[in-house]
This record gives C-alpha cells, structure tokens and sequence, in this order.
C-alpha cells in the first residue's frame, strides 16, 4: 500500500483581516487557504493596514476617529498641563497645544458616552 501523497502546491494569494483589510501577500499551500485569503490576487504592493477590499478593489481606509483612550498624544497634554498646574513655566506654544487637544479629547470621550 502506498502512502497518501502530501500537498506540495503551494500558491500565493492576499491575506485579509476580517474586514477585508489588506495585511499581505502570503505563501500556503493550497489546503491552507483561509476565508481571509484571496488567490485571486498574488502581486500587491500596497502598504499594510491602509486598503480594504472592496470585492472587486482596495480602496484606501479613510482614518475616521482614532482611539483617544490612552495614546501618547493624550499622556504628552496631560504631563505639559500637569507641569502647567505645578507652576512650571511652558511656552505659550505647547500649553496652547495641550489645551486644544484636551478639549478635543473630553469632546470625543463625551461623545463616545453618548453624552
């Protein structure tokens, strides 16, 4: 008795996330195609994680509203208006910056509440 032949095809194809977010172009063996695969396309050089496709394209990801959540832009206002509250002496610059963004910030978080 001769033993099953194993797969050796391999084949290239896109690599999705579930949103159809393009990731890469990967190389698998036919067998280990996912849903999150797409042999139809095996050349791309787009970057990671700023096309989706669309079923028929990759359109660019529009950036819509970041997480505000604990990011470094938020902790850099939060320290200068910290620094600011402590009586240290900032440039007008910078303490203009963190206001506006913390106002930004609370006006994100308030609408994420639903508030």
């Amino acid at each position: 008795m001769s033993k099953p032949k194993k797969e050796t095809k391999t084949v290239k194809a896109a690599l999705h996330d579930k949103d159809g977010v393009f990731l890469r172009i990967d190389e698998v063996l036919e067998s280990e195609l996912t849903e999150f695969h797409n042999p139809a396309i095996t050349e791309c050089d787009l970057p990671s994680n700023a096309y989706r496709w669309d079923g028929k394209t990759y359109i660019p990801i529009k950036k819509v509203r970041r997480n505000f959540s604990a990011d470094a832009e938020t902790a850099m206002a939060m320290g200068f208006l910290a620094l600011h509250e402590q009586g240290i002496e900032l440039p007008q610059e910078t303490l203009k910056w963190s206001q506006r963004y913390m106002r930004k910030f609370d006006e994100i978080k308030n609408l994420d509440k639903g508030v």
